[in-house]
Parts: structure tokens; C-alpha cells; sequence
């Protein structure tokens, strides 16, 4: 029976291994999802506010045939049109949006480009130092450019629909498998015996799972810059794409290593907490053993003297039992 308790135990071990190891991934994952800020941080980090005017002017219709002099008052209006405040704010609102629609919170991508705005900006900066002439052709192009770029437009339908559909099945799975993982935790205790022996069983998987995100989560480290290299991935216009998807790996990696610490931290809480109730049960039981119910207490000299027993033979007068001499036994006999 112990043999049969022992293997159940074992692959219970395993199957809370698997689920905390596949739980901790998808913490991460959600973790950075939420982390709406930290990719602005990024952007701001390395300089895309900065290089945005560059590429908005090289996008703009015959701008490279434009007198030199113009050229710098437009791009000087850029800069302060697509002041890096302002970019700020923009950037996270619309990382919020696409936050709630990629974790089910809103059932359509609601985020847009406010391009409108951004031209009302660069229009009403520009036009206090720039030539008549170029202000009013300026006017008259943008005129016809949308008033917002909504994001939704610039996803296929097809992955909309696939993000629509397995977002709204994240939380109910989600939910699922923490149920069957604190019911397979549960069971451990009966199994092993209580709460000691059960906290042991369910801080080893607990320390498993850590110790194997944390080794993981180290070799993609070390491995990182040549994983990124083998992408392609370079930059365009003074934005470092390699160096941004480098900055966001390591902030995913530094998500899942935290996850892995405080993993390992439950499993020696677990651990210590285990310890001190075995070790507060030992001393009881040493107690009690010592106490006056105890074997030791029976015979403690300071207590009644223990009563002869009824049924038995009454000792003699002298202190010996003279039951054999009444019998007629001798020693001879």
C-alpha cells in the first residue's frame, strides 16, 4: 500500500511540475501583455521619438525637391508637431487598446493613429515661418489624408477573428487548469500523511518548476544576440529594430526569471513551513512522553504507591509471600 501511495505521489509530482512550468510561461506572456509601458520605455530608449520627424519628411510628396531652406522649417515643425510628450501619450493609449483586445477585454481593436490631430499640429507650426505658397499646397495635400488609421484595418481578418476567438478561451482554460492543479495539490496531503510530508511534496514541484525556468530563462540569455542575429532583423531611418526586439527579449526573460525566484521562494517557505510543524510535533510527543501519563511518569517516586491487585496473593508480614508454604510446597519438593 505504502508502494501504491509513492507512485501516485510521484506522478502527481510530475503532472504539478508540468502545470507550474506551463503556468509560469503563461504568466510571463500575460505579464508582458500588461506591460503597456515598458514598450513605450523602449521606444523612448532608443531614440524612435527622436527619428520619427525624419521619416514622416521622407514620406511626405515631393519633399526632396523642395528648397533646402524649406525643408528644414517643415522638418523643424515635425519635431515640434511630434513633440516626444506627445508621442508618449499617444504610443501608450493606443498599447492599451490593443492590450485589452489581445486578453478579451474588448471584443474589437479600437485603436487608431490620430492622424488629424497630428496634422492640425504640423499645419499650425509650420505655418508661422514657412512660405505662403508651400503652407497652402501643404494644406491641400493633407486635406485628403485620413482624420485616424484605425488599427484594425491594418490586421488581416483572419488573425483578428483567430485572436477574437482564443482570447475569449485564455481565461476559461486558464481557469480550468488551476482548478485541476490545486485539486492534485490537495491530494498529496492525505497521501503523504498530513500537512508536513504533503507541503514537502507540493514545494518540490514548486522548486522544480523554478529551477527549471531559471535554467531555461539563462540559456536563452546567453543564446539571445544570436537568435535575434539570425532574424534579420537590422533598421531603417536611424530605428534600431535589433536593438528595440533585443530590449524586449530581455525584459521577457527578466519577467520569467522573476517568475522562476519567487517559485523557488514558495517552495522554501513550503519547505520551512513543513519543518517547524515536524519539529513542533516532536517536541510534543517528547513531552507527553515525560509528562505523568507518560512510561516515566508511572513510575515516579514521589507518587501513590501502587495497590496490590485484589484477585492476587497478599504479601506476608515479613515481606515475603508465604502462598508456597500454605500450599505445601517445599523446596525439596
Amino acid at each position: 500500500m505504502k508502494v501504491v501511495k509513492v507512485l501516485l505521489l510521484l506522478i502527481i509530482l510530475m503532472v504539478l511540475t508540468a502545470g507550474l512550468t506551463v503556468g509560469q510561461s503563461g504568466l510571463a506572456v500575460w505579464t508582458m501583455v500588461v506591460r503597456t509601458d515598458f514598450y513605450a520605455d523602449v521606444l523612448r530608449g532608443h531614440g524612435v521619438y527622436e527619428s520619427l520627424p525624419g521619416l514622416v519628411l521622407a514620406a511626405l510628396p515631393d519633399a526632396e525637391n523642395l528648397p533646402v531652406s524649406e525643408r528644414v522649417k517643415i522638418e523643424a515643425a515635425l519635431r515640434e508637431a511630434l513633440d516626444p510628450e506627445w508621442l508618449d501619450a499617444q504610443v501608450k493609449e493606443i498599447l492599451r487598446d490593443v492590450s485589452l483586445y489581445l486578453r478579451g477585454r474588448s471584443p474589437v481593436l479600437t485603436a487608431s493613429v490620430p492622424l488629424g490631430e497630428l496634422r492640425d499640429r504640423f499645419i499650425e507650426s509650420y505655418a508661422r515661418t514657412g512660405h505662403p505658397a508651400v503652407v497652402k499646397e501643404l494644406r491641400q495635400i493633407l486635406a485628403e489624408a485620413p482624420s485616424e488609421m484605425p488599427l484594425a484595418d491594418q490586421v488581416p481578418p483572419e488573425a483578428a477573428a483567430a485572436v477574437a476567438r482564443y482570447s475569449g478561451l485564455a481565461g476559461t482554460v486558464t481557469l480550468a487548469a488551476a482548478a485541476v492543479w490545486l485539486i492534485l495539490a490537495v491530494l498529496c496531503f492525505p497521501l503523504a500523511g498530513g500537512f508536513p510530508g504533503g507541503a514537502r511534496w507540493v514545494g518540490t514541484a514548486f522548486l522544480l518548476s523554478g529551477l527549471g525556468t531559471l535554467a531555461a530563462t539563462f540559456a536563452a540569455g546567453i543564446l539571445l544576440t544570436g537568435l535575434i542575429a539570425g532574424f534579420g532583423l537590422g533598421g531603417f531611418e536611424g530605428v534600431p529594430v535589433r536593438e528595440m526586439t533585443t530590449s524586449v527579449a530581455r525584459g521577457a526573460l527578466s519577467v520569467a526569471r522573476t517568475i522562476g525566484f519567487v517559485s523557488c521562494g514558495i517552495a522554501v517557505v513550503l519547505y520551512v513551513a513543513a519543518g517547524a510543524v515536524a519539529r513542533g510535533r516532536a517536541r510534543r510527543a517528547a513531552a507527553g512522553a515525560a509528562g505523568p501519563g507518560g512510561p516515566a511518569g508511572s513510575a515516579n517516586a514521589g507518587g501513590p504507591a501502587a495497590s496490590p491487585d485484589p484477585g492476587g496473593p497478599a504479601p506476608a508480614a515479613g515481606g515475603t509471600i508465604s502462598g508456597d508454604r500454605d500450599a505445601g510446597i517445599s523446596p525439596g519438593s
